[in-house]
């Protein structure tokens, strides 16, 4: 997720235009300039909008909330890293592994969580920098040392014990390390029986995204400097783009290019908070990282089922990668959700929730009774 640096870049000429518009607004049906205290309203009015812009998106009867897991744990990752997992669902059943995106927390899974907990047990965990994991001290945010972090959940959890196996989800960037830890850990992978990608992509990111036509162009003159300059001094980034979280700016980014209108206040409040909180530093580093992913030629290699999940509004991954990756893995399964954009797993989580528990029925076999055993 990089709403945070493409907020950033659109929101003065936004709140710029948005004081005049204002102003003029309230000079042409006043008759009069406005007073001082009128200017401070102005001000006040655009320097909260992280407080009244979500007043434009619906309240879901069922808003992510915190859930308490079964129970929690932390893993050593790579290069010291400590890293948090919880576990919803029963212990003797197979596990449902689940990797979020970059800049979010395993907070986004909420709806997957409850929906999965009664059938497999579900392991959320959160990647190095996020949540109550810890950042690296090597400043190590590559695509492959998330995947290195993700065989270390995946053996403190044991996520391989049960005999069906194991089934392995992820959602954008977690997608995106899932084809990189089944090359860099084989072994693991033996008790894996598919892999879900949600809003994934094989390809390098600025060759993936809508407008990669004039995105790609700019790379080594534009977002190769940004990336550098925000993983060296991330602190003045860090204060931007909470100022224009501050100003809704991070809000309105994710209504109005992210998701397609079918989020809730909820959802949407839940992803700002996460962007606008991010270690820029992390966000930095991870794009440049981003940038050199291509693992076009490792999915011919997989020939365990592989399901394609996305939306197909989906401006980051568009449908087009989709129907690339499939064409490249032995067993795909691709399923487009209608009127959907990047973040499913939230604003269409029935549709992703019922997929993914289809999926992992066929891959995982017959599943043992929702009761623990005595």
């Amino acid at each position: 997720m990089w709403i945070g640096i493409f907020s950033g870049l659109f929101s003065l000429p936004a709140l710029l235009g948005l004081w005049v518009g204002l102003r003029e607004m309230m000079r042409a049906f006043c008759g009069v300039r406005p007073r001082r205290w009128e200017r401070v309203g102005l001000a006040a009015l655009i320097l909260t909008g992280r407080w009244w812009m979500p007043l434009l998106r619906r309240v879901d009867p069922d808003e992510p909330k915190p859930l308490e897991p079964r129970r929690r744990g932390t893993a050593a990752g790579k290069g010291g890293v400590r890293l948090e997992w919880e576990q919803f669902g029963p212990d003797h059943v197979p596990v449902v592994l689940l990797s979020h995106g970059w800049s979010l927390t395993h907070d986004t899974w909420y709806y997957q969580k409850a929906a999965l907990a009664g059938e497999f047990r579900v392991i959320v965990w959160n990647m190095r920098g996020t949540g109550l994991s810890s950042a690296p001290g090597n400043e190590d945010y590559s695509l492959e040392a998330s995947a290195d972090d993700l065989a270390a959940v995946f053996e403190a959890v044991e996520a391989g014990r049960n005999p069906r196996g194991c089934v392995l989800a992820g959602h954008s960037v977690g997608a995106m390390i899932l084809p990189l830890f089944g090359e860099r850990h084989p072994d693991l992978m033996r008790s894996v029986r598919g892999l879900a990608l949600i809003g994934g992509t094989d390809t390098p990111l600025l060759e993936t995204m809508w407008g990669r036509e004039w995105l790609m162009p700019l790379r080594p003159w534009f977002w190769e400097p940004l990336a550098r300059a925000m993983g060296r001094f991330p602190l003045p980034f860090e204060a931007f783009v909470r100022l224009i979280w501050q100003m809704g700016c991070v809000h309105a980014a994710l209504m109005f290019g992210t998701h397609v209108g079918r989020e809730s206040r909820g959802q949407d409040d839940l992803v700002a908070d996460r962007c606008a909180h991010f270690s820029m530093r992390a966000a930095g580093r991870g794009a440049l990282a981003c940038f050199d992913y291509d693992t076009r030629a490792l999915l011919p290699t997989f020939t365990l089922p592989v399901l394609l999940l996305s939306g197909d509004c989906d401006r980051n991954m568009p449908p087009e990668i989709q129907r690339g990756m499939a064409s490249r893995l032995p067993q795909a399964e691709l399923t487009l959700i209608k009127n959907c954009g990047h973040l499913s797993l939230l604003e269409c989580h029935e549709e992703v929730s019922t997929a993914l528990r289809d999926f992992a029925r066929r891959c995982l076999g017959a599943v043992p009774s929702r009761q623990d055993p005595e």
